[in-house]
Order: C-alpha cells, then sequence, then structure tokens
C-alpha cells in the first residue's frame, strides 16, 4: 500500500471516527453502559451515569472525550497517573462517602452538577437576593435561601483553591533558587538546545512587552472604568492582573514540565474522566 492511499484510508478512518460519536450516534462518545442495563436505579446512575454521575467505567471512541483531560500522546505518563489518582482518590472515593453521609445537605441534590441550588432543589434564582443594581441584599439573601452546590463541584473548588496556593510554593521550594539566579543573571546554568536554536533570530527587545503590557493593562481598566461591571479598577489591578503577573512562571514551569494547566477560573461539571485543574 502506497503513502498516498494509507493517508487516504486513516483520514477517512478518522472522519467516521469523529463523525459518528458527535452527530450520528452521540452516545458514543460517553458510553455508559451498566446505565443501560440499569435505566431506573438511582444509584447506579450516581456511580455510573455520564450526565449527572461519576461516570465510572466509561467507554469512548470519541478522540475529542478522550483528549477532554490532555492529550495522552504528549503528557508524561507519570502525570497521568497523578491525575488519574486525584480523580481515585477525591471523586470515586471520597464524593460518594460525603455524598451518602448527607454532608452539607449534598445529598437532596445530583452528586455532579456545576449549577446552584436553593432550599427547595430547584435552580437558584439570582435575581431574588439582588437589587435593581445588581447589588447583594443580605436581607433578601436571608429570606430566599442560601445557595448550595453540589458535593463533587465543591470537591472542585477546594482542589482549584489549593492548586493555586500549591503551584506557587511548590516554584518557591523546588525552583526558587534557580529563578532568583536568572533574575541576577540570564546566563545562570548555561543555554538549553531551545535557547542556542533561538540564537540565530534577533531578539526582540524588552520595550515591545513593556507597551503591550501597558496596552492591555489600560485597555483593561478603560474597560473596567467605563463599562458596568461592578468591579473596581484596584480590582482588577490586584486580582486580574496581579495575580496573572505572580503565577505568570510557576505557571510556565508547570506547563512546561507537565503539559498541564492551572485554571484559576472554575471548570465546568467535573466529571471522572476529567482532569483537575
Amino acid at each position: 500500500m502506497s503513502r498516498y492511499r494509507f493517508f487516504g484510508w486513516f483520514t477517512l478512518f478518522a472522519f467516521v471516527l469523529f463523525w459518528f460519536p458527535d452527530y450520528i450516534w452521540t452516545s458514543l462518545s460517553t458510553f455508559a453502559f451498566i446505565t443501560w442495563i440499569v435505566p431506573h436505579n438511582q444509584k447506579v446512575n450516581t456511580i455510573f451515569g455520564m450526565s449527572s454521575g461519576l461516570g465510572l467505567l466509561p467507554l469512548s471512541i470519541d478522540w475529542t472525550q478522550i483528549n477532554y483531560a490532555g492529550f495522552p500522546l504528549m503528557t508524561p505518563f507519570y502525570i497521568t497517573c497523578n491525575a488519574f489518582a486525584v480523580v481515585v482518590l477525591f471523586y470515586l472515593l471520597l464524593s460518594p462517602i460525603l455524598y451518602y453521609t448527607n454532608v452539607w445537605n449534598s445529598a437532596y441534590l445530583p452528586l455532579l452538577s456545576s449549577t446552584t441550588y436553593d432550599n427547595t432543589g430547584k435552580v437558584y434564582n439570582i435575581s431574588r437576593v439582588v437589587d435593581k443594581n445588581l447589588n447583594f441584599v443580605l436581607s433578601k439573601y436571608e429570606a430566599y435561601s442560601p445557595m448550595y452546590i453540589s458535593m463533587s463541584y465543591s470537591l472542585t473548588y477546594a482542589l482549584s483553591f489549593a492548586a493555586v496556593t500549591s503551584i506557587v510554593f511548590y516554584t518557591y521550594l523546588y525552583n526558587g533558587k534557580e529563578i532568583y539566579a536568572k533574575f541576577k543573571n540570564a546566563r545562570h546554568g548555561g543555554e538549553d538546545i531551545h535557547k542556542r536554536l533561538m540564537n540565530s533570530y534577533k531578539e526582540v527587545p524588552d520595550w515591545w512587552y513593556g507597551i503591550l503590557t501597558v496596552s492591555v493593562l489600560g485597555l483593561g481598566i478603560l474597560t473596567i472604568r467605563y463599562w458596568d461591571t461592578g468591579l473596581p479598577v484596584w480590582g482588577f489591578i490586584v486580582v486580574c492582573f496581579g495575580t496573572g503577573v505572580l503565577l505568570i512562571v510557576p505557571e510556565g514551569i508547570l506547563e512546561g514540565t507537565t503539559n498541564q494547566r492551572m485554571y484559576v477560573a472554575q471548570p465546568a461539571s467535573p466529571p471522572c474522566d476529567q482532569r483537575v485543574h
């Protein structure tokens, strides 16, 4: 078989592999076969279901779903094992225990959901706790209901906040001396192969980066100042811009060595086939 024929057949196979799960038979993307066997069992759906359950033992031929938790062909195997261990520990073991013991009244809600709920189990009505200017009103909140979220989403929040803190301390403990030495002398430690290859090109002037930073900061302040976002200018500078500056080095080290990213914003509902950021 010639290379062009092989390429043609493989392209056709890839097309079918993407087309069928996405448009023709969508259940092939996340085929929870156990829920098909016992379709009306709530506990089976909670553990094995993909829509509102933990998604244990899913089958999928959809490469988009497989890549959702990170590209397995480019991610180091030990990183994949680490992410899998987190999923097993926190979502497959801890979350069902907390759910079925009704911690934080979570048993009245779906185990897996990114929706916010009121004390009747309905979707939380935000308009009932704010005024016409969208300011939070405590008295309306107390008269209406506390806000409840699912157990899996509570764990996702906890892990996300822990990740933001841990990446900063991890970088300080394991790379702090090297970063400090690089700030004092950019040539400290020699040049790796990537730096030597880039030496063939003209270096971008530092003032380019300065102009870009000032421009982006100015556009952000302009947007916050003249658009009704409810966010003060100092909040944008300290929280949005400041957090980005603080995390750019730790995030760069993390992604460069593990092919993983840490998102400060919360992801959607965290099924067990997703990685924890």
